[in-house]
């Protein structure tokens, strides 16, 4: 599962993709490491001072870890994406549970519940697309299956924003 509670600089672990550590000083991000753990691979999208992006992959699995800081808020998000997915229920990282069926080409949302604490939202129920939106605070899981040239898509999004002091040293 992904940790994300919280805006912050520092290490993040990509689930077992692999860890991006980044900093923010003197109003900017500043990468200190990126890597991947074996039967990955990473590459480094974007190395600005008001936004890092970070992609792993393996096989039909991708994670997108972003970082972006504009006038002392961070947000960070971590995407996880999978092509082919199965259709069947999927835990949406601390915040519920998404099913969904997949028959002919055709999408159905068959059940979705929040956790304690999270407030719930479906976006699309069906047909080609499910979204399903859970937030608590600052911080938004979002889960999103789509059909994409016949065959199931299933995308999990974290997102977490929040204000950080920049280190103004060295």
């Amino acid at each position: 599962m992904l940790d994300i509670t919280e805006a912050r600089d520092g290490i993040w672990t990509i689930a077992d993709a692999g860890e991006v550590s980044f900093r923010i000083r003197r109003g900017a991000i500043e990468l200190l490491d990126a890597s991947h753990r074996e039967g990955w691979f990473h590459t480094l999208r974007r190395n600005e001072p008001d936004r890092l992006e970070v992609e792993f992959l393996t096989g039909g699995e991708e994670y997108a870890f972003e970082a972006h800081y504009d006038n002392g808020v961070l947000t960070v998000s971590i995407e996880h994406e999978r092509q082919p997915a199965e259709p069947g229920r999927y835990q949406v990282g601390p915040a519920g549970e998404v099913e969904i069926g997949f028959s002919e080409g055709t999408l159905t949302l068959v059940d979705a519940q929040a956790n304690p604490g999270w407030r719930m939202e479906i976006d699309e129920e069906g047909g080609e697309e499910v979204e399903v939106e859970f937030t608590r605070g600052a911080i938004e899981w979002d889960f999103e299956a789509e059909v994409d040239a016949g065959q199931l898509e299933v995308e999990i999004e974290a997102e977490v924003s929040g204000p950080v002091t920049p280190d103004t040293t060295g």
